[in-house]
């Protein structure tokens, strides 16, 4: 099995056609289909049915496909180990929630594409099911989580950031004049909660005081659609602080009492070997918490002087 072939397999598998895929790689239709007959001959399968309009995979094709999209992932990852080591190149895959821990990631990328303009950063949103089956799936390199559930399959870095669990709601409701939302605030109140087990369970737990069941409304995948749930006074979101997905005054966030907090961390699959492109990533990312832990450490030095003097 070529390179060259799973290419013009997977660029049929893309465009779902043979003519136009035949287009796109320059080279004639009937050589195109000559190349995936033999591919399937050589194993014998079918990796697609044809019509007249259209082609689509079979379940061995959509196998192929998978596999495929690996091999030519390695090999690109390989290309780029072997190249000039004092130059980094190639891509860089990181599956990543919505929280405030993004912004050292963020941070890190800036000041990596200043050093190596040849990196580039592909980011994967998703909640925490998605960021650990694209690790076990070695679709990405890295993964950021917020909280500690499943770690015992992962190596982990903690980051420098905590998130604050709280409430969502809109700017007119009367709860948005308290300071803090207590289970009590809560009780019989229309929820939307995420639709993660762990996420769920945590917030039940906080919750229990009212030891009555949680009047869930609705559950989101992403916040965002749970926000907009919230602008239609359908329901109090329950999420992170800090959420840069909010747009606009109609809605605030109110921390909840007692405090649900977490960690966020950077996991990877266990026993992984690193290229040198995402070592390098790990060892900026190192650099960027600690200059931030430490400009946070001279500012509190600094505010505690001004209020001594006072």
């Amino acid at each position: 099995m070529e390179i060259r072939t799973l290419n013009y397999f997977l660029t049929v598998a893309r465009l779902q056609s043979f003519s136009k895929a035949a287009q796109e790689l320059h080279i004639t239709q009937p050589t195109l289909s000559r190349q995936i007959k033999e591919l399937e001959d050589q194993y014998h399968v079918t990796l697609f049915r044809r019509d007249t309009r259209h082609v689509e995979l079979t379940s061995e094709g959509r196998l192929l496909k998978k596999r495929a999209e690996e091999m030519i992932r390695l090999k690109r990852v390989i290309e780029e180990e072997l190249s000039d080591p004092e130059i980094f190149s190639g891509d860089i895959h990181i599956a990543c929630p919505e929280s405030n821990s993004m912004a050292l990631i963020v941070k890190t990328i800036k000041k990596i594409n200043e050093k190596q303009p040849h990196l580039r950063f592909h980011l994967h949103s998703g909640n925490a099911e998605l960021v650990e089956c694209m690790i076990d799936e070695d679709e990405v390199e890295f993964g950021v989580v917020v909280g500690q559930n499943h770690l015992e399959k992962y190596d982990f870095m903690p980051l420098s950031t905590y998130e604050q669990w709280g409430v969502y709601l809109p700017a007119d409701d009367p709860l948005a004049l308290k300071d803090v939302i207590t289970p009590m605030d809560l009780k019989g109140r229309p929820l939307i909660l995420s639709n993660q087990d762990m996420i769920s369970s945590k917030f039940h737990g906080w919750a229990n005081s009212n030891k009555e069941p949680l009047n869930i409304v609705a559950t989101y995948n992403l916040i965002n659609n749970g926000l907009l749930l919230t602008e239609n006074h359908i329901g109090y979101c329950v999420g992170l602080d800090y959420m840069s997905c909010i747009r606009d005054d109609s809605l605030c966030f109110k921390r909840l009492s007692p405090p649900l907090i977490d960690q966020s961390m950077v996991i990877w699959k266990r026993y992984h070997y690193f290229s040198n492109i995402a070592q390098y990533f790990l060892s900026e990312l190192k650099d960027i918490m600690y200059y931030t832990c430490t400009e946070d450490y001279h500012d509190r030095e600094t505010e505690d002087d001004k209020s001594a003097a006072l």
